[in-house]
C-alpha cells in the first residue's frame, strides 16, 4: 500500500508544491498536500503483497493560505489524478493500479495553526479517491 501513496504523491508533487506521504513534516508551510488513507498513521499502513488485490479509499489534504487556494489545488489534483470523476491508471510497479474520485470531504480553515509569515490560519481541503489495485 505504501507504493500506492508514494506513486500518488510523485505525481502530485512539484518544487512549488510538495506531496507528502500521511503526514507533512513540521516545519511544512502552504502550499502543499499530503496523501494518506483515513483512520491510519505513519506505522500502521497496511502492506500489500503483489499478490493481493485491494480496493481502499485514499485522501488528498491540499493546503494553502486561503480557501481559495485550497480549492484550486484540490481542483488540480483531481484534473491530474481522475479527470471529471473518472478512473485513471496509476503507476505502481507489479500492479495494475487506477483512482477515481468520489467526493470533496471538507473545505476548512485550521484556527489551531497560523502560518508565521502571513499572520493567517491556513485553510484546507480534503478529497477522497477510490484506489483499486491488483496483482499485473
Amino acid at each position: 500500500m505504501i507504493a500506492h501513496l508514494k506513486a500518488i504523491a510523485a505525481r502530485l508533487g512539484t518544487p512549488d508544491v510538495p506531496c507528502h506521504v500521511v503526514r507533512a513534516p513540521m516545519e511544512a508551510t502552504p502550499p502543499y498536500r499530503v496523501v494518506g488513507l483515513p483512520g491510519w498513521d505513519a506505522g500502521e499502513i497496511a502492506l500489500c503483497g503483489s499478490s493481493v488485490s485491494l480496493s481502499a479509499d485514499v485522501r488528498v489534504t491540499s493546503t494553502a493560505g486561503l480557501p481559495e487556494g485550497a480549492a484550486i489545488l484540490a481542483d488540480a489534483a483531481k484534473a491530474d489524478l481522475s479527470p471529471a470523476g473518472v478512473e485513471t491508471p496509476l503507476a505502481v510497479p507489479g500492479r495494475r493500479a487506477s483512482l477515481s474520485w468520489v467526493r470533496c470531504e471538507a473545505l476548512d480553515v485550521d484556527t489551531s495553526v497560523t502560518i508565521p509569515e502571513s499572520n493567517r490560519h491556513p485553510a484546507y481541503q480534503v478529497d477522497t479517491y477510490t484506489l483499486t489495485s491488483e496483482p499485473a
